[in-house]
């Protein structure tokens, strides 16, 4: 199966050409982009995979492209594309992208936007270019001063950074707080509360060029950017910068050193999931590690959390402590007081005291767990029943999928 990477892509049209000039380089794809010519790439597309690894950080900082024709006579200059402003829809050996549609380049240290046809819209002499892709105004930076480019046009707005868009206005940085702009570029100080959440209890990504942080709907900055990408979760926040991780409170407080393999936003009964050296544990939401890292796998819910070590699964219980110890070779969540539970390939239930209340005598197949408090579906001989919670069957049913 065909990796596939799926870029940034800013919407503007083009105007002017690239002049061309001789360059030669290992290209090693090349994306159609019109009859007469190419845009080839100057690394090798292998390095691309490496873009992303299992826990998408970044691990390239620009990929190189150049624009020739097709019978390679005409060469244009290299140009480079940083890897969080990827403007390409990259799938196999080919490249997709209207070719009106611009992305933003680098040549030399300079930023500009052309399309896939080597046409510029926005030259290349300036020092940062902020774009978003459903909207036709982009922000230019030269020096310390920012403009607004708008239907062809510029214009001076005093800012010190643009970081992102959110409901509907472009998220800005003036000093050490945030403000909002309108599509008439008027500032806001916060943005509209919604019924069911007040504008500082709403939190969002941030970004100054290729790092990360988090700010908030009353003009707050939680996080500074400063990572490569970070994950907002209900309770706490994430971040990551090469390749480890650090737990971050939504005030902004920092409760872990950035230190772990992995953290988990998702949490819950007040603790979620780390990974060091390939093994998981288990850490509060102030940064405390309730457990050592001791197992293969870690399944978070709420009430128990199953657990894995050395191939067999158990539990543990809201305070994180062993409730069944990992004996079984498949569990699957309590639900209504029992689990379903699989032993010598044969499945059946156990309570939350890891008592067996119906032994192991079905199939694997339905999911087994009481998804009402009477009755679960099971599988025995090939044929799919009801039973009720003393393990008697009470009728016969269709088997479904499995």
């Amino acid at each position: 199966m065909k990796k596939s990477i799926i870029l940034v892509i800013a919407l503007f049209t083009g105007f002017g050409s690239l002049n061309a000039q001789s360059m030669n380089f290992p290209g090693t794809i090349s994306c159609a982009n019109s009859e007469e010519m190419l845009l080839k790439m100057t690394v090798p597309y292998d390095s691309l995979y490496k873009y992303y690894d299992l826990e998408g950080e970044h691990s390239m900082e620009e990929v190189a492209f150049q624009f020739v024709s097709r019978d390679e006579k005409q060469k244009g200059p290299v140009f480079t594309i940083p890897a969080c402003e990827f403007s390409l829809n990259i799938d196999g050996d080919h490249c997709y992208l209207n070719e009106s549609e611009a992305f933003l380049a680098v040549q030399g240290k300079k930023m500009g936007m052309m399309n896939m046809r080597g046409e510029i819209s926005v030259p290349f002499e300036y020092d940062n270019i902020v774009s978003f892709s459903y909207d036709s105004i982009a922000f230019l930076q030269k020096g310390k001063k920012w403009f607004a480019f708008r239907d062809g046009e510029t214009s001076k707005i005093k800012l010190d950074d643009v970081l992102t868009t959110e409901s509907g206005y472009f998220v800005v940085r003036k000093g050490n707080r945030l403000y909002f702009l309108d599509r008439e570029l008027n500032f806001h100080e916060r943005i509209p509360d919604k019924e069911e959440e007040k504008a500082e209890d709403r939190l969002f990504r941030i970004r100054h060029k290729c790092l990360v942080g988090v700010g908030s709907g009353d003009g707050k900055i939680i996080v500074e950017p400063a990572y490569s990408f970070v994950q907002i979760g209900r309770s706490i926040i994430i971040g990551s910068l090469g390749g480890k991780y650090q737990m971050i409170t939504k005030t902004g407080e920092k409760v872990t050193d950035l230190s772990y393999d992995h953290l988990e936003e998702y949490d819950r009964n007040g603790f979620t999931r780390y990974r060091m050296g390939g093994k998981y544990g288990l850490i509060d939401l102030k940064g405390k590690e309730l457990t050592e890292p001791l197992y293969q796998q870690i399944y978070l819910h709420e009430g128990y959390s199953m657990i894995k070590e050395k191939g067999k699964w158990g539990f543990v219980d809201a305070k994180a402590q062993v409730l069944i110890k990992p004996e079984y070779e498949d569990v699957s969540f309590f639900k209504n007081g029992l689990a379903g539970a699989k032993k010598d390939g044969k499945i059946g239930f156990i309570d939350e005291q890891g008592k067996v209340i119906i032994d192991f005598q079905f199939d694997p197949g339905p999911p087994a767990y009481f998804y009402d408090y009477e009755r679960a579906k099971v599988k025995k001989d090939g044929q799919c029943y009801y039973i009720d919670r003393k393990g008697t069957i009470t009728g016969k049913i269709p088997c479904r999928g499995r």
